[in-house]
């Protein structure tokens, strides 16, 4: 946003103006709340029941206690915006080499980044890991 040099004067005058008259406003938004996919699994380990919430720029994982009370395990920002979230089940005939995997659903994740990422989430760290990306497009929308 920009300010002329008359408006800013009247609320900060301790300030010199800049040689041009004009002053710039930089604001920050929240992060969005609003939940847009939701998909469920076994994220955490082959017993757990977990859920994931798609946000706009964020994926959170959430446990729902068997008295109903759902718990943030995890929020993180994503690179870009989510445009679809999928959990790909465990399949007992593929055998992965990486011990974090077995017997865990993946998250899939398809964003305006031009990516499908696969994602495993580590106990350890709390937080999601790419087991591979596939390009499928350039970045951004058409």
């Amino acid at each position: 946003m920009a300010v002329t040099e008359e408006e800013s004067s009247s609320s900060s005058t301790s300030r010199s103006p800049p040689s041009n008259g004009v002053y710039y406003l930089a604001k920050s938004a929240l992060r969005s709340s609003v939940v847009l996919q939701v998909v469920h699994g076994h994220i955490r380990s082959p017993t757990s029941y977990d859920v994931v919430f798609g946000k706009e720029t964020a994926i959170e994982l959430v446990s729902i206690g068997e008295d109903g009370i759902v718990q943030s395990v995890c929020e993180q920002p994503v690179f870009g915006i989510i445009k679809d979230l999928a959990v790909l089940p465990w399949n007992e005939k593929f055998h992965s080499q990486n011990r974090q995997t077995q017997g865990k659903d993946l998250l899939v994740v398809v964003s305006d980044s031009g990516k499908l990422s696969f994602l495993t989430f580590c106990n350890e760290m709390h937080r999601f890991f790419p087991v591979t990306h596939v390009q499928l497009s350039d970045p951004g929308n058409t």
